[in-house]
């Protein structure tokens, strides 16, 4: 019975990774997979206090001082 349905599923999945297989090439698949590490640089970055204190290789500074 455990083999029935192991072989029903996997002829599910199969039907369904075809489907999206020809829907979507490899090569678009594979140009989102790059695209996404260049997403997070349009996050807007927090705001930083300009005055905080922040420490730099041991030096206590300003953070204004940095830029």
């Amino acid at each position: 019975m455990f083999r029935e349905r192991h072989a029903w599923i996997e002829a599910i999945e199969r039907r369904a990774m075809s489907f999206f297989t020809k829907k979507i090439s490899r090569r678009t698949i594979v140009q989102a997979l790059i695209a996404l590490p260049a997403l997070s640089l349009f996050r807007k970055l927090p705001d930083t206090d300009p005055d905080a204190i922040v420490e730099v290789n041991g030096w206590i500074l300003k953070r204004s001082d940095l830029t």
